[in-house]
């Protein structure tokens, strides 16, 4: 492909998936949080389910078992407490929370790999956990913060964004071993509709304790956009650009999902930063550079490359 071609595919698929927190924010006024992502990950899930090829390996019960952890804990229970989150916090705030995957993936490297701690290491650790305080706490008292932990407010979305962060960087551990052996496409779709069928009692849940539930061509156009072009298309052509482009060309279109984010979250559903939030999002953004595997010019950004990017 023609590297200028490349090049704005990554643009438009990175604003995507940015402006997809946004979009979400906006369709849970109209649909509850588990109608929405199983949805999101049926639809996903059954386009990718078109696209393998079929005579492939047969899926062993052992691999039944890694995609069913991989459906039920790192897409469903992942998925849905962020969506929980984003009911409470700014499509803003979620935005720039994400970014934080690299960070953890650093951090369960040193708890369960035992990688070395190194003093770059550290830095990008002290920097990603001071932006993220100052980009949660926005200027606020301690009596506010605390009233909105109370009343699960503001602040608990935003704990329950980042912890939502944390189970899907799991879950980028987990599928691990199944796309090594079933291939990138057929793990990812088996393990979507494996997550949306999780989702599937959750989601009658919701709607039968009254949960409001309103179709409009306006919302089923944010289901299909995130489920159809965010989820199915996106990853596609994401590990289609892998094969014949460097992997560290293509993080560095990363860092337009936040401003993706920011952009949608302020000009779409009328958010605010203060400047200790806009303090906090280029702490976060610089120690997430900095860390280990996750800078333009380190060699080891290849693994974390070869994944769909969190939306």
């Amino acid at each position: 492909m023609n590297p200028r071609l490349v090049f704005w595919l990554l643009i438009v698929m990175n604003i995507v998936w940015g402006a997809s927190n946004g979009i979400a924010k906006w369709s849970l006024q109209f649909v509850p949080p588990a109608t929405f992502a199983m949805l999101r990950y049926g639809i996903g899930g059954g386009v990718l389910f078109f696209l393998v090829e079929r005579n492939q390996k047969r899926i062993t019960q052992n691999d039944w078992f890694q995609l069913s952890v991989v459906g039920g804990f790192g897409i469903a229970l992942g998925y849905i407490m962020q969506l929980w989150g984003l009911r409470l916090t700014t499509a803003t705030k979620a935005s720039i929370e994400v970014m934080l995957e690299p960070i953890f993936l650093v951090i369960l490297g040193m708890i369960f790999l035992r990688e070395s701690v190194k003093f770059r290491t550290m830095a990008a650790l002290f920097l990603s956990l001071t932006g993220t305080l100052l980009l949660i706490a926005d200027g606020k008292s301690l009596a506010q913060l605390q009233v909105e932990i109370i009343n699960r407010g503001e602040l608990y979305g935003d704990f329950l964004v980042i912890l939502a962060v944390l189970i899907m960087t799991t879950y980028t551990v987990l599928i691990k071993p199944s796309l090594k052996r079933l291939g990138v496409i057929r793990a990812t779709a088996w393990g979507n509709l494996i997550g949306a069928g999780c989702l599937f009692p959750f989601s009658i849940w919701e709607i039968v304790r009254g949960e409001p539930l309103v179709f409009s061509w306006g919302v089923a156009a944010s289901v299909v956009f995130i489920g159809l072009i965010g989820t199915a298309l996106g990853y596609v052509l994401w590990n289609l650009i892998l094969i014949d482009t460097p992997a560290s060309d293509m993080a560095v279109t990363l860092y337009v999902q936040p401003l993706a984010g920011i952009l949608v979250g302020m000009c779409c559903l009328g958010e605010r930063l203060g400047w200790t939030g806009f303090l906090g999002v280029a702490t976060v953004l610089f120690g997430v550079l900095l860390a280990p595997g996750t800078s333009p010019d380190n060699q080891a950004i290849t693994d974390n490359a070869k994944k769909l990017p969190v939306c």
